[in-house]
């Protein structure tokens, strides 16, 4: 369920209902990046209806690695987000995401 809310987190930040600074502990620093520079092309193109993870599905890859796609559902909008999580020091945190 940590990794739904994570990815609602994100697609949440991408529409600009939250701030970024909000999952930067959670992300790499390249895909913290990343998210930067695409947020203000979200912005355009959204509404501020918060989200929902709809469904989820969880696949770990190893003992450090799993694979997480989630269903992010707003009033608006229906999202697939896929991200690739890995343990990183005792936490987890998303080295890879996609947004369909």
């Amino acid at each position: 369920m940590w990794a739904a809310n994570l990815a609602c987190g994100i697609v949440e930040i991408l529409y600009g209902i939250r701030p970024l600074a909000q999952v930067q502990r959670w992300v790499l620093p390249s895909l913290y990046d990343t998210l930067s520079s695409v947020r203000p092309v979200y912005q355009r193109f959204t509404s501020t209806a918060p989200c929902r993870p709809q469904s989820w599905r969880a696949c770990h890859i190893s003992a450090d690695i799993c694979e997480v796609s989630v269903v992010v559902s707003s009033r608006i909008r229906t999202r697939a987000v896929a991200l690739r999580l890995e343990n990183y020091r005792g936490r987890w945190i998303a080295t890879a995401l996609d947004i369909l």
